[in-house]
């Protein structure tokens, strides 16, 4: 640690003291002084506090703007103190007494303000994420800023170079910690617990990484190259034609199930389809015993499933929902994506409140989950268009037939 400031600080000094001088004889007047004693308390944490505590109140992703908001106050925190430990500029009053300091600081040097950086961090984040907040902060920002010259604790260089880090670490944070949220997620999806995510709107959850890379790798090549992968042909408005893409009905014994005309005999489980679906029927059972009242436990085992391989981005699948009766009412579906990803893309039931409501597309990374929620298949058709893409995608898509199909 230096034992004096840097002489770039002491040419600074005697350029700004008078000016410092000025600005804190404006705490010789007892409301001022109070006003900004008061903004000053404010500045050193509980103002700062309250807000990231309340994010989840003003955001549907209150968690991850908790979590964007603290990391970047913690950066601050560390950034301005080892600025101030090295350049070892002293406060105003300290140099001069002419210039009176009109509260206890925190330490001795003042290079850069850190409720300055803090003030302005906080309130750049704020206008990014809350702007119906911005109105609030950014006039207490510039309070708190302020209040750092009156009280005679800081030069104005040092709240300018307070405020400039705080808009670097603010741009930082929004750029760096926004990138680790999942590329293809949609900006209003609520942030869960466990890595999931929920539709604002509609039950649909998310999680991109139900499985680790080796567990998706080792799944996607085992199904791909074991399944009995079948093309077969289906009625749509009276006109028979092969389905665009590969699929295997799997389930227990008697679990047969009819749609577009056609009966589909299951083939029996293959130990890798069962462990994934069990899997999966856990994860979001824990994260449902996160969210009560959302759904109800998933406590029985899926005893079907329809998995669907497209071997490219020509590939694809219809408007439709998994509403057939064998499902019964209000059905949940789990959906296991492996390979290559691409969006599915929702849109309101036609006979819903929602059939309206502007289309959606949803990415679906390899090893994700989604589940699909009870009352989903009333309110949303879903489909897989067609895209420019290469690779293999399988879908794993389980469900509880309650009665089979005749």
């Amino acid at each position: 640690m230096h034992d004096r400031s840097l002489p770039v600080f002491e040419r600074l000094d005697l350029l700004e003291w008078r000016l410092c001088r000025q600005v804190a004889r404006l705490a010789l007047y007892r409301p001022i002084l109070t006003l900004f004693r008061v903004v000053s308390r404010l500045g050193d944490w509980p103002v700062w506090l309250l807000l990231t505590l309340s994010l989840p109140f003003h955001h549907v992703q209150g968690g991850w703007l908790m979590l964007e908001f603290g990391l970047a106050a913690g950066a601050g925190a560390l950034l301005y103190r080892a600025l101030k430990t090295r350049l070892c500029r002293e406060r105003p009053f300290i140099t001069f007494t002419t210039i009176q300091c009109t509260m206890p600081p925190l330490d001795r040097y003042s290079f850069p303000s850190g409720h300055t950086l803090h003030a302005v961090l906080f309130a750049s984040l704020t206008a990014q994420q809350l702007p119906e907040l911005a109105i609030l902060v950014t006039p207490l920002a510039m309070l708190i800023a302020l209040s750092r010259v009156i009280l005679g604790l800081h030069y104005v260089s040092d709240v300018l170079a307070g405020a400039l880090l705080g808009l670097g670490l603010a741009e930082v944070a929004i750029l760096s910690l926004e990138s680790l949220r999942p590329a293809g997620l949609p900006d209003d999806w609520q942030t869960l617990a466990h890595g999931w995510y929920r539709h604002p709107l509609h039950p649909l959850y998310l999680k991109p990484t139900a499985l680790t890379p080796l567990q998706a790798d080792q799944a996607l090549v085992t199904l791909d190259t074991t399944l009995d992968w079948q093309r077969p042909s289906l009625s749509v408005h009276g006109k028979t034609h092969p389905i665009p893409r590969r699929q295997v009905w799997m389930g227990d014994a008697g679990a047969r199930y009819r749609y577009s005309g056609s009966l589909f005999e299951p083939a029996p489980w293959r130990p890798m389809a069962w462990h994934l679906g069990e899997l999966a029927r856990h994860a979001i059972n824990r994260e449902l015993s996160a969210q009560p009242g959302q759904e109800r436990h998933i406590d029985q085992h899926f005893n079907s499933l329809l998995a669907n391989r497209y071997a490219d981005g020509n590939d694809r699948m219809g408007w439709h929902s998994d509403n057939e009766p064998e499902l019964g009412d209000r059905p949940i579906v789990l959906a296991l994506s492996l390979g290559r990803e691409r969006p599915l893309r929702f849109k309101g039931h036609p006979r819903s409140p929602y059939a309206q409501d502007p289309a959606f597309n949803l990415w679906l990374p390899h090893g994700s989950l989604l589940v699909m929620g009870r009352g989903c298949q009333d309110r949303l058709h879903h489909a897989l268009p067609p895209r420019k893409l290469e690779g293999v995608r399988i879908s794993l898509t389980y469900r509880q037939l309650l009665t089979a199909s005749r």
